[in-house]
């Protein structure tokens, strides 16, 4: 008999890009979203040069294999606060 334990851990890195408001001024928010996810040119090699300078962060997924953390994801902040978000 044989008894095997397997462990798994998984890692992201994370990087906060921030918009130039007067991109987005006069948006609603569907707009803003669609602006995000189809439009706004992120440029890849400094999204690249971002992530290389990132550090490993840890993700927790439960036992079902579901993940307990937002990936890939935007938000939107009025006066500090979130007004709508989603993921990407």
């Amino acid at each position: 008999m044989k008894t095997i334990v397997t462990l798994k851990r998984f890692y992201f890195k994370r990087i906060e890009i921030e918009i130039d408001n007067n991109l987005l001024e006069g948006k609603t928010e569907e707009e803003i979203a669609t602006f995000l996810i189809e439009e706004y040119p992120f440029g890849e090699e400094e999204e690249e040069r971002l992530f290389n300078k990132a550090k490993l962060e840890g993700l927790e997924i439960d036992s079902t294999g579901i993940i307990n953390e937002d990936t890939d994801r935007y938000d939107i902040y009025e006066d500090g606060k979130q007004v709508y978000g989603g993921h990407l």
